[in-house]
């Protein structure tokens, strides 16, 4: 009878370590999963971080492209400008020429 309630109670704390094992073993399959998900999540954000960086870059890059532009526009129309206003005194000139001979 001893023997029997020796027997049983190995048997319960088998079943008992058993269960803690597998509770352990649950835990440690969450674990990974959890750091798996964090991994993932790290590489989507490190991913969408250099997406935006490329994007700003872009941007910025656009940004100087319409500067320059601008500058080139305004440079352009005072050399227009200059242009206009030059042949506006030589006309002058050669009006006041003609109308001393005439």
């Amino acid at each position: 009878a001893e023997f029997q309630v020796e027997k049983h109670a190995r048997a319960e704390d088998a079943a008992m370590r058993c269960a803690a094992l597998g509770e352990q073993e649950s835990l440690h399959c969450r674990l990974e999963q959890e750091q798996h998900a964090c991994a993932d999540e790290s590489t989507l954000a490190s991913e969408l971080l250099s997406e935006l960086a490329r994007e700003k870059a872009a941007s910025s890059r656009e940004a100087d492209v319409a500067r320059a532009a601008e500058a080139l526009q305004d440079k352009l129309l005072l050399e227009i400008r200059e242009q206009e206003d030059a042949r506006s005194q030589e006309a002058a000139v050669a009006f006041s020429a003609g109308m001393g001979r005439g």
